[in-house]
């Protein structure tokens, strides 16, 4: 595709224990040839508290009973 640069977005430090529940796809990523960075976490700006709150208490239900 001519990219240079791609960014996968999360993995484990280079000393991960392979039973850690990311290791399967840091493994995945390394498979590439890559050059993992540390970058800045990501971070939520809030702008309307309300409706992120309703956003993590509907989120946590879902993740309860739908998965």
């Amino acid at each position: 595709l001519g990219a240079e640069l791609f960014d996968m977005w999360g993995s484990l430090p280079p000393e991960y224990s392979n039973t850690h529940p990311w290791a399967g796809f840091t493994r995945f990523k390394e498979g590439y040839g890559t050059q993992f960075l540390h970058l800045m976490p990501s971070i939520d700006i809030i702008i309307r508290p309300i409706l992120y709150k309703t956003y993590g208490i509907l989120h946590a239900f879902r993740e309860k009973f739908y998965l």
